[in-house]
Order: structure tokens, then C-alpha cells, then sequence
């Protein structure tokens, strides 16, 4: 099993989401909680980029051994290397200018990713979202993070020191 530390704080926030309900509905929430974790993974990259895997000497010390996966953004008991490597051929470029190869996020691709998980979170917890959680998990302030939501369409549902906002579908 996986220590807690391995989830981030908004996937262990939104998994309080899964209880009651049927069965196939939260499977699918827990689908969606999951592949946000895996987003906020890439997201927290430091300087949003990956290096290519070295091989690694055998036991004999002379054999390499290539990675099975040369591009991970996490541990593989924590993400899924194929989940990883779809996310990183969406959200990043590849960068050959270095002597290994490597895949870049750029700021464009940043904020796309933040747009995709704030998504999810709204998804997640019935269209209105408290900024709090949000602000600590991507690590942005709090106009940055308004400026996201403005871009989603979301209307400001609440105000004060735990701000809230609404994306009302019905186009009112």
C-alpha cells in the first residue's frame, strides 16, 4: 500500500468526495480524482523538465540495462508509466538541444495543466470550489489563480477569507 505522503494534498481533499452513491459513479470520480494527482504531479515539476533515463550497469558491473521507461515524472508506484508517458507527449515538448534528450513544460503548457486540473476539481466537487486548497496545491497566489478561474468562466460565489467560486453551467 502507499504511504499518504504519495498523494497530494488536493487528491486526498477530494477523496473525502467518495462515499455513497453507486458503485460506477464513484469508480468514476476516483478515475478523475486520480488522473488530477498524476497532473499535479507534473505540475509541481521545479523547472518543468524531464531528463532521459540513463542506463544503469548490470550485476556483472559491464552489461547496461536500459530503463523500461525512459521519461518518468514520478515514481512508478505512484503513477502509472504509461499514464505518465501520455501526459508528458500532451503537456510537454521535446527538447534535443542538450547532449540527452529531454521534455520541456512551457508556460503555456503550465497554465493548460492548471487549467485541466482546476477543472477537475470544480467537476469534482459540484461546479463551486473553495480557492484555498486550490492556491496551496498549485503554488500561486491569489489573483493568479482568479485570473484561471475568469478563463473557465467561473463567477466569484462567495468572498472573504475563504473565497469560493461557481461555474454555472446553465449559462446564467
Amino acid at each position: 500500500a502507499l504511504s499518504s505522503e504519495t498523494w497530494e494534498p488536493l487528491t486526498k481533499a477530494m477523496s473525502m468526495l467518495l462515499t455513497g452513491g453507486n458503485s460506477k459513479a464513484l469508480t468514476e470520480q476516483a478515475k478523475l480524482i486520480m488522473f488530477s494527482d498524476a497532473l499535479c504531479k507534473l505540475e509541481k515539476l521545479r523547472k518543468g523538465r524531464i531528463m532521459e533515463a540513463r542506463p544503469r550497469k548490470g550485476e556483472d558491473g559491464e552489461t547496461e540495462i536500459k530503463p523500461k521507461h525512459p521519461f518518468l515524472y514520478a515514481n512508478e508506484s505512484e503513477v502509472d508509466p504509461n499514464l505518465q508517458r501520455a501526459i508528458i507527449q500532451e503537456f510537454m515538448e521535446e527538447d534535443n538541444s542538450g547532449a540527452s534528450r529531454a521534455f520541456v513544460l512551457s508556460k503555456v503548457a503550465r497554465d493548460l495543466l492548471r487549467l485541466q486540473i482546476l477543472l477537475i476539481a470544480l467537476r469534482a466537487y459540484g461546479w463551486t470550489l473553495k480557492l484555498d486548497i486550490m492556491e496551496a496545491q498549485l503554488n500561486i497566489d491569489s489573483k493568479e489563480l482568479q485570473s484561471y478561474t475568469r478563463q473557465l468562466g467561473c463567477k466569484s460565489a462567495s468572498g472573504g477569507k475563504n473565497p469560493s467560486v461557481k461555474l454555472d453551467l446553465q449559462g446564467k
